[in-house]
């Protein structure tokens, strides 16, 4: 039995898509290290202070532990309750299908398939993940826009803070939504008048589950505050490691880095963000005189131990099957 020429030409687009995305990973690889000597970055790679690194390595633990409590939360303001392990199994596999298949969500569907049946539908469970998500964004952007205001110096030519100050005020806008009864019902009535019929089931049922966040608030703003601590642990995961290699940037300025990399590094032009994570890092730790080798090795070993978890994600997958 053939394939379908619709689904044909979807998997010839996917796979054109992957060719793109991974020539232009190799170009921005290639352009960073160019200007890397194999041999300094090979030294700061060999370097590295074990004991910080240890403890780098170590901190994916509490993150997935803290993850996995604000995403109960917020499950929780659906009506569903879903023990705290699945969800710290369900975000190793996440981790798995994130980083070891050509997609940029993979690891977010594995999340709404893992956690539908403890909810009313696949569209709720989906809802919960997007506001999970805009959580952690919210508390990114305000993360590096308070460390502008204490002070924190930013790499000439940047003009990320802007676009930061942007997701700020973004996602402040539809947090207010959220709680807004009259905003809901302007929505609703838009929804019912433009999407087809089915379509607009769908969005309909993504509107009531938003509704129950503006209906009692306590998961959201539990959730922010999850996200806060979250946000702060990766943060000093990654100023753990760029430590371990002798970068003495204060801290204060990683809360402005680190915002912005990953700001970056969410747009999907390349398989895992390779070949964008080391120019942010080159760029960002560059402006203040860190070696484009010290930067591409911070940028190696962080995504390196997500990998690390990434396996073991793969192979929870592998024995609960």
């Amino acid at each position: 039995m053939g394939i379908r020429p619709g689904l044909s030409r979807i998997l010839a687009d996917r796979r054109v898509m992957l060719v793109a995305k991974s020539t232009l990973a190799v170009l921005l690889l290639w352009a960073v290290l160019r200007r890397c000597d194999a041999a300094e970055l090979g030294e700061a790679l060999h370097g590295v202070k074990p004991g910080l690194i240890a403890v780098a390595l170590f901190l994916h633990i509490p993150g997935y532990v803290v993850s996995s409590w604000r995403w109960k939360l917020l499950l929780r303001g659906q009506g569903a309750d879903v023990p705290v392990s699945r969800l710290f199994r369900l975000y190793l596999v996440g981790t798995f299908f994130n980083n070891f298949l050509p997609t940029t969500i993979g690891g977010d569907v594995m999340r709404v398939m893992g956690t539908a049946p403890y909810c009313s539908s696949k569209s709720v469970a989906g809802t919960v993940v997007l506001v999970e998500r805009m959580t952690g964004l919210f508390a990114m952007a305000m993360l590096a826009l308070g460390a502008v205001v204490c002070g924190a110096a930013i790499p000439p030519g940047c003009g990320v803070g802007w676009i930061l100050a942007g997701v700020f005020v973004f996602f402040a806008a539809a947090c207010i939504s959220i709680g807004s009864v009259r905003m809901r019902a302007v929505l609703t009535k838009l929804v019912g008048r433009v999407a087809p019929p089915r379509v607009a089931e769908k969005l309909l049922v993504v509107g009531r589950a938003f509704s129950a966040y503006g209906n009692d608030r306590r998961p959201i703003l539990l959730s922010v505050a999850l996200s806060f601590v979250l946000q702060t642990n990766v943060i000093l995961y990654y100023l753990l490691i760029a430590r371990a290699l002798g970068v003495e940037v204060r801290a204060l300025e990683f809360f402005f880095i680190l915002p912005a990399a990953q700001l970056v590094m969410m747009i999907p032009v390349t398989p895992n963000a390779v070949g964008i994570r080391e120019n942010v890092f080159a760029f960002f730790l560059g402006g203040f005189g860190v070696a484009p080798e010290v930067a591409v090795a911070v940028a190696w070993i962080a995504f390196a131990f997500v990998l690390v978890y990434a396996v073991a994600g793969g192979i929870v997958y592998a024995i609960r099957r």
